[in-house]
């Protein structure tokens, strides 16, 4: 009986020693990316097709154009209204209406401001497109349309390109681009009018 005294306060002292020992915390779970426009921050990777015509043949029906495949990556700020970014993208494109097919390439910053934001959102109807962010209550709200610059690359040429872009969120971590740009004459290379289309993976 001589150790009760000692085993008592061994007890009324444990409640002490464990308020001093540190907190552990709790495991770290990163947040999922690119949940909808203005909250898709970091980097992606992109894949699209492409097809392009130089001017003339835009102008007169088309008869210089080709099919591209093009595929990249780039880092972006997409904050509240407001996206800016890099991207580079590699590919090829086919020849097509006598042209031949050529490595390409683009290099762009993109700068771009949502206008017309919105917070309404609507789950998709049965006939609808499963994509929540293609509903079209939510598609303004989850576009934002920008401008590029920067360069293009096509058949051993670089040139000066500009353009514009919208970007939309399609689902958690995913979303789409619609761009345009041109490329003026050089070096005897066409004017060209590029059109893609590319969907994006967010990380």
């Amino acid at each position: 009986m001589k150790y009760l005294p000692l085993i008592a306060a061994a007890l009324l002292a444990a409640p002490a020693f464990a308020a001093d020992l540190p907190v552990k915390s709790p495991a770290y779970l990163p947040a999922q990316s690119c949940l909808a426009a203005g909250n898709c921050n970091g980097a992606y990777a992109t894949f699209g097709v492409s097809g392009d015509a130089d001017l003339g043949g835009v102008l007169t029906g088309g008869a210089n154009n080709g099919l591209g495949l093009a595929f990249g990556g780039g880092y972006q700020y997409w904050q509240g209204q407001v996206i800016a970014g890099v991207e580079l993208t590699g590919g090829y494109q086919f020849g097509t209406a006598g042209n031949s097919g050529t490595a390409t390439s683009t290099q762009f910053v993109k700068l771009g401001y949502n206008f017309f934001p919105s917070t309404a959102t609507a789950a998709p109807a049965a006939q609808q497109n499963p994509f929540v962010g293609l509903v079209p209550a939510n598609l303004l709200a989850n576009s934002t349309p920008s401008l590029l610059f920067g360069g293009a690359y096509g058949h051993g040429v670089e040139k000066a390109a500009v353009g514009m872009e919208i970007d939309t969120v399609i689902a958690a971590g995913w979303s789409t681009a619609f761009q345009y740009y041109n490329a003026p004459s050089v070096k005897g290379q066409a004017d060209e009018n590029v059109f893609r289309i590319m969907v994006q993976r967010h990380f």
